[in-house]
């Protein structure tokens, strides 16, 4: 029996920043193939999706990418769970820092959405990686140090990914 991409790979949450000088909001999606679906969203290969082929938001590049979740059905079950609960944060926060603050939110143990992504039941941590400096993850955070971050995730900062 044959077993699917799907079932095999790790899975990932990611947010897109447009290079733009427009304002074009952030997009956040789900991906077993980052390399592939970044270069779909740029338009290098089909794909991609309706929100990143608007006019003037190419190219793309990562923000945040938060990995770790379990392989197979279950981990891309975390995984849409967790993009999910990014993409419905309040209203009111926007942009970058609205996702970002949003992921740190539902890192801490205690956040009310942890019934619906159970991150406090894994094995392994998740890994936060961002392009963003470590100065400005904070900024867009609202916490004070790196000390003060959830402890259900490592963090690595760096400019280039993918």
């Amino acid at each position: 029996m044959s077993r699917s991409v799907a079932e095999d790979s790790a899975w990932y949450v990611y947010v897109l920043r447009a290079a733009s000088p427009r304002k074009v909001p952030p997009y956040t999606g789900s991906t077993n193939n980052p390399r592939r679906r970044h270069r779909q969203h740029n338009g290098e290969i089909s794909g991609g999706a309706r929100h990143t082929k608007r006019k003037g938001g190419r190219p793309w590049t990562f923000v945040v990418v938060v990995t770790g979740f379990a392989n197979g059905p279950l981990g891309h079950s975390q995984c849409l769970s967790f993009e999910r609960a990014l993409k419905k944060r309040p209203v009111n926060v926007g942009g970058i820092s609205g996702r970002v603050r949003t992921i740190v939110k539902h890192l801490k143990p205690s956040d009310r959405v942890a019934h619906r992504v159970p991150l406090h039941n894994m094995v392994h941590p998740l890994l936060v990686m961002s392009s963003l400096t470590e100065a400005e993850f904070m900024r867009h955070s609202g916490v004070e140090s790196v000390r003060n971050l959830p402890k259900t995730a490592l963090y690595h900062f760096e400019a280039s990914m993918w």
